[in-house]
């Protein structure tokens, strides 16, 4: 905007653009518009008309461009007074995000010397040609910079970047950083190098002469320094060989730690199981044992009444064989007491079927302690001895007592 004969013109560029037009027409003025963005209107970066004839007698300034010089003198000026605003928008061709760079210059025929206002540079914003522009009285005019510049910060809050900046190095600088590839930001005086030969080249060198001389930059290799970075990188390899070598080893034991816990999982599973099972084993066994217990201590206690029933009846017939016994010491003559021989016989067979009985019920009470005692859980042991004999009529039997064993 307001930049040689342009009050307000916008181009769009590809990739690839070529200007082509008669002499005079503009073309490198273009290209200085370009250039005055891209170094930020710093005049010692910066080599207008690069490609114009060295016979030709007109030098361009930045305030011959901002005024619109079209004579030989800057009188003769499209514009006596001029806010020139030159912006450039780029665009990354892979998340599509703009960012918009420029620089405002003001200029007058009053003042010799152009004065730089401000150097913007915002990303994820396109500034459009409205953006630069204001409406007085029904005619269309630059937009004062404190203005703009008031709106780029507004702008710049989204993102809480710096949009502005004082000084065209490091104006330029964000530029590069702004405008970086995979590979980083250039380098800051390469790049100035770089464009102001672009700007000038010619052909009348070589082509590996402009390459050594013009785009290649010169730095001297150090040796020594080369070396010990050469040392340093692989004692860095060695270290790295080892940590790997290390890291491998530690999987390996981390690998043999995880089998061996797996395997002390398993192991201890099945103890557990074990002993549960046995517990289950365990508290089976001992509720048979408990039914046990009772049952032989109901078996115990018939027994004892058995034992107490049979002293019993062996103390009843003690007595009458004893009765018997005085009766027939009471008669002298035996033979002829015909009375007491009959009672003596029917005390012995009195005495001779409850000896049956007896014995009878004897056995059964042998029988009940031999079960009895074939059980592991009857904690006694019982001994028995009994013995009959038949003297002058009379009957004995002994029984032992139950000893605890």
């Amino acid at each position: 905007m307001q930049f040689l004969l342009y009050e307000q013109q916008e181009f769009r560029l590809e990739e690839i653009t070529g200007l082509f037009g008669r002499n005079g027409s503009g073309k490198s003025s273009a290209l200085d518009a370009v250039q005055i963005a891209m170094m930020g209107a710093n005049k010692n970066l910066m080599h207008f008309n690069a490609q114009a004839d060295a016979k030709s007698h007109q030098s361009r300034t930045l305030r011959s461009y901002c005024l619109g010089q079209y004579g030989d003198t800057i009188e003769q000026c499209a514009r006596p007074q001029a806010t020139t605003y030159v912006t450039l928008v780029w665009r990354d061709t892979e998340t599509n995000e703009p960012v918009s760079m420029g620089v405002c210059i003001e200029a007058s025929l009053g003042n010799e010397a152009e004065k730089v206002l401000g150097r913007y540079v915002i990303r994820g914003v396109e500034l459009s040609m409205s953006e630069h522009l204001q409406t007085v009285d029904g005619s269309t005019m630059p937009l004062p910079w404190s203005s703009f510049r008031h709106r780029l910060l507004e702008q710049s809050k989204v993102t809480a970047e710096e949009p502005l900046f004082d000084d065209g190095a490091s104006y330029v600088k964000q530029v590069l950083f702004m405008l970086r590839g995979k590979a980083g930001p250039a380098s800051y005086d390469a790049f100035a190098r770089a464009f102001r030969f672009a700007l000038r080249m010619s052909f009348s060198k070589s082509v590996d002469q402009i390459v050594r001389q013009d785009v290649l930059e010169d730095r001297p290799t150090n040796i020594a320094r080369f070396k010990q970075l050469v040392e340093t990188f692989k004692r860095i390899n060695q270290l790295v060989e080892g940590v790997e070598q290390k890291i491998a080893q530690g999987l390996e034991v981390t690998k043999n730690f995880d089998a061996a816990l797996v395997e002390a999982r398993k192991s201890a599973t099945w103890t557990g199981l074990q002993a549960s099972a046995a517990y289950e084993l365990s508290n089976a066994a001992h509720e048979k044992l408990t039914a046990d217990r009772f049952t032989q201590e109901e078996v115990v206690e018939k027994c004892n009444k058995t034992s107490e029933t049979a002293d019993e009846a062996l103390a009843a017939w003690s007595r009458e064989v004893a009765q018997s016994t005085a009766l027939q010491l009471a008669h002298a003559d035996h033979a002829e007491n015909a009375g007491a021989q009959q009672a003596l016989a029917q005390a012995q067979e009195k005495t001779t079927r409850r000896e049956t009985e007896l014995k009878r019920e004897l056995r059964s009470f042998q029988e009940l302690l031999q079960n009895a005692s074939s059980n592991d859980l009857l904690a006694y042991s019982t001994r028995w001895r009994t013995r009959f004999h038949a003297d002058g009529g009379q009957c004995s039997t002994v029984i032992a007592d139950t000893v605890p064993r």
